[in-house]
């Protein structure tokens, strides 16, 4: 007969802490993707906010220059912190000898999660006929 002896004294010292090592690496792998999903949430609400700004004030300025021909402005903030600004810039493009149009840039600033980052549109519209 053949008899099976069994060692019941548990876990060595060497396989908990290979398993411990095993959880903690996992653990801070998970805390660091965390981090970083969270850095970057904030970085596109705060892309959001500016694209949320940018677009009203650029409607305003295209209007007022089609109307009067110039901007009253060319640079600005939309916030009092200072975070969050704008810049705008023009140059003639001549399409035709009859047609005539403008090239609107808009710089918009906004708060990174490393000091400042900013974006530009460009809208052309036709030159108005101020008189």
């Amino acid at each position: 007969m053949i008899y099976c002896v069994r060692n019941n004294r548990g876990y060595t010292l060497i396989e908990v802490l290979a398993c411990m090592g095993i959880i903690t690496a996992g653990l801070v792998t998970i805390l660091i993707i965390r981090n970083n999903n969270i850095q970057q949430t904030d970085a596109n609400a705060c892309l959001n906010k500016a694209v949320e700004y940018a677009s009203g004030k650029i409607e305003y300025l295209v209007i007022e220059y089609q109307q009067n021909g110039e901007f009253s402005q060319t640079s600005g903030w939309f916030d009092e912190d200072r975070q969050y600004g704008w810049r705008a810039e023009n140059r003639e493009i001549t399409v035709a000898e009859t047609l005539e149009m403008m090239e609107l840039n808009f710089t918009i600033i906004y708060p990174a999660p490393v000091g400042k980052s900013e974006f530009t549109v460009t809208r052309v519209v036709e030159t108005p006929n101020v008189r």
